[in-house]
């Protein structure tokens, strides 16, 4: 992570699609009022560290539901037994259309979910919602 960007908040992307960490980074940094830093990771180990070091900073949290040899949910629960973290929202990216219905199940108002492929203005509509961005 930049130094100069120790200040901005954070949204951590977790995802094992490499393509679809790199197009989301491109995607929400290329916007000219982000007030953000993206970092994103396929390993979850990595992620794991992220929240632990960056906890004060993370604003965001997408997540993928399924990821080879770990779950999103499980990383969820770790999440959210952070109590700097427990409030943070999390926006569940998966493929798997019963994923709304696991989102549903843990009863967690800061959790959000949304069906890939995503229109990549849904997702930004979904960061603004976030209260991350500032509109004019």
């Amino acid at each position: 992570m930049d130094g100069d960007d120790s200040d901005k908040a954070l949204i951590l992307v977790v995802d094992d699609e490499a393509d679809l960490l790199e197009a989301i980074k491109v995607f929400l940094q290329a916007k000219e009022n982000a007030v953000y830093e993206v970092v994103t990771t396929t390993d979850p180990k990595r992620a794991a560290l992220i929240l632990q070091l960056e906890s004060h900073r993370i604003k965001l949290i997408l997540l993928d539901l399924h990821m080879p040899n770990f779950s999103g949910l499980e990383l969820l629960h770790q999440i959210r037994s952070t109590p700097e973290l427990a409030q943070v929202p999390i926006l569940i990216i998966s493929g798997d259309r019963t994923g709304r219905r696991k989102v549903a199940e843990q009863k967690d108002p800061y959790l959000d979910f949304l069906l890939k492929p995503f229109n990549p203005e849904v997702l930004y509509y979904r960061v603004m919602r976030s209260g991350l961005l500032k509109t004019a």
